[in-house]
């Protein structure tokens, strides 16, 4: 009885397409406050038939509103691409043209592909550039 169930099981897992969607990584981002904004996501599970069909954008404000999360204008700007780096890990480059203005960002991104869609939110902190006071500082008299 057991093993019939650890056969289905197996089997179900091997014939549901929902286990091997695509999917997105989390959103790692080195920009700082008042820069142009660059972040990358990681595209997770993706095929060569996927990427025919692959298009992500910036959702709607529709979506921003079913989801209820504020849609401020600086997220006009954002522009997605998608490239491959030489390990050949798949990624959605996030950039903006201007600088950010925002000390945060909150968004949706919407991914579509031939055998379904996906939504996600993203919130990045933008921190101010830090400064090291070490390099202002004179260097300390040497003793006599």
């Amino acid at each position: 009885m057991l093993r019939n169930l650890a056969v289905a099981l197996v089997l179900g897992l091997f014939s549901c397409p929902a286990v091997f969607a695509l999917g997105l990584g989390p959103l790692q981002s080195n920009s700082y406050l008042n820069e142009a904004f660059e972040g990358r996501i990681e595209i997770l599970g993706a095929t060569a038939e996927d990427f025919d069909s692959l298009n992500i954008t910036l959702a709607s404000q529709d979506q921003f509103e079913r989801a209820g999360v504020n849609f401020i204008s600086a997220l006009y700007q954002l522009k997605f691409e998608i490239e491959t780096n030489p390990d050949g890990k798949d990624f959605v480059v996030v950039t903006s043209r201007d600088s950010i203005r925002e000390p945060f960002l909150n968004f949706l991104v919407e991914m579509n592909w031939a055998q379904g869609r996906l939504l996600r939110e993203y919130t990045v902190l933008l921190d101010p550039p830090l400064y090291d006071t070490r390099q202002d500082m004179p260097a300390p008299a040497p003793e006599p």
